[in-house]
């Protein structure tokens, strides 16, 4: 099934129209010179870890049910332990196998979980990478069979 999709633009504008204008798309193109967001992405980890996506995914997404009870997403990561506050007296702790581990294996990170789940549910290799500069810099998840795919994400402060 082929499509038709007009695309007009100029200086200050890109528009995708489709399927006889049922469908368009348009956005404003950014004014000045776009930051330099090379520098944001970390070039050196303290720790790599592989994980199988899936699995991963889905124990996020279990300790994030129990840390919306706190009102935030917010999951603690310790190297083969994952955690979240349930309630001031309850906790949620639950245990991922590794499949590799690169660096420090004694490793603490607290990030919002939904971001996570965001990156985790894109990929769709099998395994992911995860790396870790430092408990307050950013997490780089990149697919395990192809590194061109990259989501960054910040991590938060947790006590």
């Amino acid at each position: 099934m082929k499509k038709i999709i007009d695309i007009e633009f100029d200086d200050n504008y890109l528009l995708f129209e489709a399927e006889n204008k049922k469908f368009s798309l348009y956005t404003r193109l950014i004014e000045g010179k776009y930051p330099n967001v090379e520098s944001l992405v970390p070039t050196n980890f303290n720790t790599i870890m592989h994980v199988k996506t899936e699995d991963f995914l889905r124990v996020i997404d279990r300790a994030c049910l129990f840390a919306k009870e706190m009102r935030h997403n917010t999951v603690n990561l310790e190297i083969k332990k994952i955690s979240s506050n349930f309630t001031e007296i309850r906790r949620i702790e639950e245990s991922q196998e590794i499949r590799m581990l690169e660096g420090e294996v004694k490793f603490n990170i607290a990030f919002d979980g939904l971001y996570m789940m965001d990156a985790l549910k894109v990929i769709k290799s099998k395994e992911v990478k995860i790396s870790f500069g430092g408990s307050m810099k950013p997490i780089v998840i990149e697919p395990g069979d192809n590194s061109s795919l990259l989501h960054l994400i910040s991590p938060v402060r947790f006590y």
